[in-house]
């Protein structure tokens, strides 16, 4: 009687085992997730995506963000040159904004004064910069992928 006490309670103990082990397993393969393609390069649509990309990483929502045809400009590092590129492509490179500083708006851009309006208020609210808020996506681990096509 108490050999088969000891073996209900071992085939117990294994059988927990194995429903925690599932319950871990499942828990762990559903997380949230939120993938957005950005595509245009307007100031006021990259900072739209990153807010919502910050937040939801914040909410512990797995993040991932695909820059592609005019968000580029977004990423530009305006330090750097087009070494290798060919004609067209240079000519690209001269008229797209050298970097997410330079964006416009896309509504009320009004010669450039939109955007400067738009940092001031931001400033003055204590939002952060489009800057700060891509530096906070790194140190939040959100995946920015680009697009080798455009």
């Amino acid at each position: 009687m108490e050999q088969e006490s000891i073996e209900q309670i071992s085939l117990m103990k294994k059988q927990l085992e194995e429903l925690t082990n599932k319950v871990a397993s499942l828990e762990n393969s559903r997380k949230d997730q939120l993938s957005m393609a950005i595509v245009s390069g307007d100031m006021d649509k990259i900072m739209a995506a990153m807010i919502i990309a910050l937040a939801a990483s914040a909410m512990d929502t797995q993040v991932k963000l695909f820059f592609s045809f005019w968000a580029l400009a977004a990423l530009r590092d305006e330090n750097k040159k087009g070494k290798g590129k060919d004609f067209i492509s240079k000519m690209f490179g001269m008229m797209l904004p050298k970097s997410k500083n330079n964006l416009k708006l896309s509504n009320m851009n009004m010669a450039g004064m939109g955007p400067m309006m738009i940092k001031y208020l931001m400033r003055k609210k204590g939002v952060m910069s489009l800057d700060q808020m891509f530096k906070e996506a790194g140190e939040l681990g959100i995946e920015i992928t680009i697009c080798e096509m455009s």
